[in-house]
Parts: structure tokens; C-alpha cells; sequence
């Protein structure tokens, strides 16, 4: 390997469906509460937990992709079939 050369190392995805996702970014909006309402009463223990756990959800993310579902199949429409 050349100097200045990078190696490309791949990160392994997994796949999860999108209702998996929705709930993911529902934990984050619900941890984001938390921790305001932590900075709101000066709780340093509590702002710094939720923002640990927010990142942790925020990872999870990151690694995930969305499994593509089928699309539905629909009918061709056919001028023979319509006549």
C-alpha cells in the first residue's frame, strides 16, 4: 500500500424494516424531551444520560437500512381486456 492510500473497510449493514426505523426516531424525538426538561431543571446526571442514550439511538441509525418491502403488484392494463 502506496502512502497516503486509505483502506476502504466495509461497514456491515442490517436490514430492518421501516416500522423498526419510525420507532428508533420515535425513542430520539422522546429521549430529545428528556433531556430538555433535564436542562430545564439544571439535572447535570440526567442531561448527560439522555444525550449518552440519544447517541447510542442515533448509532443505530446510522447502521441501519430500511429492508425494501414489495411494492404491490397491480394489474397491467390492457386495451383487449378494457374492450
Amino acid at each position: 500500500m502506496a502512502k497516503g492510500e486509505k483502506k476502504k473497510i466495509e461497514k456491515k449493514k442490517t436490514e430492518i424494516p421501516a416500522e423498526e426505523k419510525k420507532g428508533l426516531k420515535a425513542k430520539l424525538k422522546e429521549l430529545k424531551g428528556e433531556r430538555d426538561t433535564a436542562l430545564a431543571g439544571k439535572d447535570k446526571k440526567k442531561v448527560k444520560l439522555a444525550r449518552h442514550k440519544m447517541k447510542k439511538v442515533n448509532l443505530k441509525l446510522k447502521r441501519v437500512k430500511v429492508k425494501a418491502e414489495s411494492p404491490k403488484a397491480e394489474e397491467p392494463k390492457s386495451e383487449a381486456a378494457a374492450g
